[in-house]
């Protein structure tokens, strides 16, 4: 599980806590996104 398939150069070489809280703040960027387009469409809807 050291290596990920996408092959992002020298990044994907880091391993352990720093690919975590890289992957946690990405899931959770894209979910801010996703309810903030959600929010804001329920707002022009009203």
């Amino acid at each position: 599980m050291g290596r990920c398939p996408q092959g992002r150069g020298d990044r994907s070489v880091r391993g352990g806590p720093a690919k975590l809280v890289e992957g946690f703040f990405g899931i959770f960027f894209l979910t801010h996104q996703a309810l903030q387009k959600n929010l804001s469409e329920k707002l022009f809807t009203l």
